[in-house]
C-alpha cells in the first residue's frame, strides 16, 4: 500500500514550459544524418527531415540548444552564415571527440533558427567561452537580435533575414572546468572572462537571458564548490546556472539504477542551495540586489545505456526501458524542484545519446521518447508540493552512501481544473495500491496513460519498434469528491489526469 496526499494551497512554483527542452550539436549524426539530411526521401525544400520534424513535434519540445556542448569551445559563428556553397570546411577541434568529420558549416545560425520555428522550439545559442571573444560574442547577439542599422544586423539582412531573430537564451561556454577541455579555466578566472561576455551580449540586447557555466559533475570537492564561485561573482549579470547531469546502470543492478531519482533530487538541492550561499554571503539580507533570482538550467540531462553490446563510448545509444523510467524521474524531479530549475535540455534530440534515431530513411522512436512526451503534454500550470509515501528499499551511491529509496517516485501539477499526477513504479513485480486524497477541490474521476513493458531491458528497435507501449487507462471515480485508490502495475510510468 501507498498514499498520496493532492492540497491544491500547497504550491511549489510555477511549470516553465522551458522544462521541457532539447539540444542538437555536430557530433555523430545529430545534425548532419539526424535532423538535416537533403538525400532523404523525407527530406524538405531546406533539407531537414519532414519525420524528423513531425516526431520532434510530437515531443513538444520548448526550448533547443546549440551549437554545444563541447563543439561551442572551438565554433566560429561567420563561418556559417553567408551562401552555403562559400562557407569554409574547417577540421573538428574538439579533443573529446577524435575521428569525427570535420565542420561543414552548412547547418548556420539562421538554418538553426529556422529549424526551431519549424519544430516550434525557442533558440537558446551557446556562445564560444573557450577559444572565441567578448566581441565576437556580443556581434553574435547582433547578428540575431539587432533592430538597428548597425553592421551585423544589417548582415542577417543581406543573408534573407529582415526581422530579428529574437534569440532570447544565450549560454556562456561549456564545460569550462573540465581540464582537458580547450579553454579550461579555474572558476574565479571563468567568472572574470564570463562577466565581460555578459556585460558586452546584454549592452546589444538587454532583454536576453545569460546562462553561465556551472559543473558538469556532481562532487564535494569540484563541482558544489565550482558552482559557489561562479555564482558569487556572476549573480549580478546572469539569469542561470547550467549545469550537466548524466546516469548510467554500468553495473547492470535494476533497483540500484532506480535509486537515481534520489541522487538527481539531491543534486538539484545541493545546487540551489550553492546559488543562495554564494548570494546570501556577498549580500545582506536587506541588499535589494539579493532579491535577483538565478536559477538553474539543467541544459544537459540524460541517461547512457550502458552494457558490453551497448557502451557508453558509443553516441548512438539504445535505450531499454528501465532507462525510460529514469528520464520520468527525472521529470519528477525537475517539476517538484521547479522553484530552483527553470530550464533543462535532454540530451541530446537525435541519433547521438538520443529519443529519436534515424536508420536510411527510417524513423524510430526509443524508450526515452515516451516519458519526454507524455510529461511535456500533460504538465503545465503549476507543480503541487504533495505527500506522498510508499514501502522503500536500501541502496547506495558513491555522493550518498547508504540510502533508502521509495518504490514509488512521484510529481503533480495543477491548471485550472485539471490536477496532473505523475507515477512510476520502480518495482520489477509489485502491484502498488495508491490511496489518493485531494483536497482544495472537489474531483470527479481519474484517467490515466501507461508506458508499459514485458521487462526492463525491453527496448524498441529498428525491426521490433513497439516493444514500448503506451496504454490508455479507463476512468477511475473518487467517492465523496476526494478520495479513489489506484492500481500502479510494476515496472510502469503512469500519467493520470484528476478531473
Amino acid at each position: 500500500m501507498a498514499r498520496v496526499k493532492i492540497d491544491l494551497d500547497r504550491k511549489i512554483g510555477k511549470i516553465e514550459k522551458t522544462l521541457f527542452g532539447s539540444f542538437i550539436e555536430q557530433v555523430a549524426r545529430s545534425i548532419y544524418g539526424g535532423i538535416y539530411d537533403p538525400s532523404s526521401i523525407h527530406a524538405d525544400e531546406d533539407g531537414f527531415r519532414k519525420d524528423v520534424i513531425e516526431a520532434i513535434k510530437n515531443l513538444n519540445v520548448s526550448v533547443l540548444r546549440w551549437p554545444g556542448g563541447h563543439f561551442a569551445d572551438t565554433y566560429r559563428w561567420k563561418d556559417g552564415i553567408g551562401r552555403q556553397e562559400s562557407r569554409p570546411v574547417r577540421p573538428n577541434l574538439v579533443p573529446h571527440w577524435p575521428g569525427h568529420s570535420p565542420q561543414r558549416n552548412i547547418i548556420g545560425t539562421d538554418e538553426y533558427v529556422r529549424y526551431c520555428r519549424k519544430v516550434g522550439a525557442e533558440p537558446y545559442i551557446v556562445v564560444n567561452c573557450s577559444t572565441g571573444d567578448a566581441t565576437e560574442a556580443a556581434e553574435w547577439v547582433e547578428y540575431c537580435n539587432g533592430q538597428e542599422n548597425t553592421f551585423w544586423a544589417n548582415e542577417r539582412r543581406k543573408n534573407g533575414n529582415e526581422n530579428p531573430h529574437a534569440v532570447r537564451y544565450w549560454g556562456l561556454g561549456n564545460e569550462i572546468g573540465i581540464e582537458s577541455q580547450v579553454g579550461y579555466l579555474p572558476p574565479a578566472e571563468y567568472a572574470l572572462k564570463a562577466r565581460d561576455y555578459a556585460k558586452l551580449m546584454r549592452a546589444v540586447s538587454p532583454d536576453i537571458r545569460i546562462a553561465a557555466c556551472g559543473s558538469h559533475i556532481w562532487d564535494r570537492d569540484w563541482g558544489i564548490a565550482w558552482d559557489f564561485e561562479v555564482v558569487r561573482q556572476l549573480y549580478r549579470y546572469v539569469d542561470l546556472l547550467a549545469i550537466h547531469t548524466y546516469v548510467n546502470n554500468d553495473d547492470d543492478d535494476f533497483k540500484k539504477y532506480m535509486g537515481f531519482s534520489n541522487v538527481i533530487n539531491r543534486r538539484i538541492e545541493n545546487t540551489a542551495a550553492a546559488i543562495q550561499s554564494a548570494i546570501a554571503q556577498t549580500h545582506g539580507a536587506d541588499d535589494p540586489v539579493i532579491q535577483r533570482a538565478v536559477t538553474i538550467a539543467m541544459d544537459e540531462w540524460c541517461v547512457y545505456s550502458c552494457s558490453k553490446s551497448n557502451p557508453s563510448t558509443n553516441y548512438e545509444q539504445s535505450y531499454t526501458f528501465e532507462d525510460a523510467l529514469v528520464m520520468a524521474m527525472y521529470l519528477n524531479s525537475y517539476i517538484n524542484h521547479c522553484s530552483a530549475v527553470t530550464l533543462a535540455n535532454g540530451s541530446e534530440l537525435v541519433n547521438c545519446i538520443a529519443p529519436i534515431r534515424t536508420k536510411g530513411d527510417k524513423l524510430l522512436l526509443q524508450s526515452i521518447y515516451y516519458p519526454m512526451a507524455m510529461y511535456a503534454a500533460a504538465n503545465s500550470g503549476e507543480a503541487l508540493d504533495i505527500f506522498c509515501e510508499s514501502d522503500d528499499y536500501e541502496t547506495s551511491h558513491k555522493m550518498l552512501g547508504k540510502f533508502r529509496t521509495a518504490y514509488l517516485d512521484m510529481s503533480c501539477s495543477h491548471q485550472g481544473e485539471t490536477i496532473v499526477l505523475n507515477v512510476v513504479n520502480k518495482s520489477a513485480s509489485e502491484t502498488i495500491v495508491l490511496d489518493v486524497e485531494v483536497s482544495g477541490m472537489a474531483v470527479r474521476e481519474a484517467k490515466g496513460l501507461r508506458l508499459t513493458a514485458d521487462g526492463p531491458k525491453a527496448e524498441n528497435t529498428f525491426e521490433n519498434p513497439g516493444e514500448i507501449r503506451r496504454e490508455s487507462v479507463a476512468a477511475i471515480a473518487f467517492a465523496n469528491g476526494r478520495q479513489t485508490a489506484l492500481k500502479i502495475p510494476p515496472l510502469s510510468l503512469t500519467i493520470f489526469t484528476i478531473a
